[in-house]
């Protein structure tokens, strides 16, 4: 049995069961950890070999110190973003697997020193939000990254639903697949051989329909395989 911690995502329990589903679809045996503050589950990281950080509200912008864009923040829960900091330093003490989803992947970002794009459409750029269901839009890969790697393709299609992005990309990081316009879609480690595996995307692959897309089934089974190693090693 595979242990693996996924983040609350304090939204509705058809959201939440998205990623349940998508997990256990793609790993059968996996025994699922819910993390949340309400539930004050820190301790279950312990038993997991992998972490999921899933999508959800605004992280807060006092965290990456832009007051000014406290006004606009939208589903802002500190207490939310107070614990799951505590999840990833977990994470990383251990040198666990980590997949990060959207809000996960802003978050990963923010606890390492970098900022987040408030508004991505009052900066000028197009809108990424769900119009009644997840938008779908182009993204460039940086070539030789692990994205590239894991996936086999320098390009591609998402989906997005989401109006917040990555600014200033954090300690260690480095970005390596971008929309069109330019928002930052995927983030990786500069040296991936000093870290355990970080899979940080800004699209919500569990909620794409089209499993071969190799920007949704790379990403999954990957995160097994490293979840695996994790656990022999």
């Amino acid at each position: 049995m595979l242990h693996v911690a996924l983040t609350d995502s304090m939204g509705s329990a058809a959201k939440k069961a998205r990623y349940t589903a998508w997990i256990e679809h793609w790993i059968p045996d996996a025994k699922i950890h819910m993390l949340s503050y309400t539930l004050d589950n820190l301790s279950e990281m312990e038993q997991c070999a992998g972490l999921v950080l899933s999508g959800g509200g605004d992280v807060d912008p006092l965290l990456y110190h832009r007051p000014d864009a406290v006004p606009i923040a939208q589903e802002v829960d500190k207490k939310r973003d107070a614990f799951e900091l505590r999840v990833i330093e977990s994470a990383l003490r251990r040198r666990m697997p980590v997949l990060g989803i959207c809000r996960g992947t802003q978050l990963f970002n923010v606890f390492h020193g970098g900022s987040l794009l408030p508004d991505i459409e009052a900066a000028g750029y197009q809108s990424h939000r769900g119009d009644g269901g997840d938008r779908r839009h182009g993204i460039d890969i940086v070539p030789d990254s692990k994205l590239h790697t894991l996936s086999g393709v320098v390009s591609g299609e998402v989906n997005s639903s989401h109006h917040q992005a990555i600014e200033r990309v954090g300690r260690g990081l480095r970005v390596v697949a971008r929309s069109a316009e330019g928002i930052v879609e995927a983030v990786e480690w500069e040296d991936p051989q000093a870290h355990s595996s970080a899979l940080l995307v800004q699209w919500h692959p569990e909620r794409m329909d089209d499993t071969e897309n190799p920007l949704m089934h790379s990403l999954i089974v990957h995160f097994t395989a490293t979840i695996q190693h994790f656990i022999t090693s």
